[in-house]
């Protein structure tokens, strides 16, 4: 499916989104598209540029890198069933 970015502006809340919709509508639900919401000016309107260009949403999502945690596991004693 190709796509195509409508650069939004800036919003109420700080961010700057960018309608991401289907380049051939068909009058289907889904045809409206969806937000990418972006923190800067420039982000949005380099990222419509791209979509624009290549027709495919490369929009990659940065998870936070979340650190592992550290339990301390001292180590259980187990009792088999038959020992009873």
């Amino acid at each position: 499916m190709t796509v195509k970015a409508i650069y939004m502006g800036q919003q109420k809340n700080g961010e700057y989104w960018v309608n991401v919709r289907n380049a051939q509508p068909k009058g289907l639900i889904g045809d409206a598209g969806y937000i990418r919401r972006f923190n800067s000016k420039d982000d949005a309107k380099a990222f419509s540029k791209n979509v624009n260009e290549t027709g495919i949403d490369s929009f990659v999502k940065q998870e936070p890198k979340q650190e592992p945690l550290n339990i301390r596991h001292a180590g259980d004693t187990f009792v088999s069933s038959s020992a009873r």
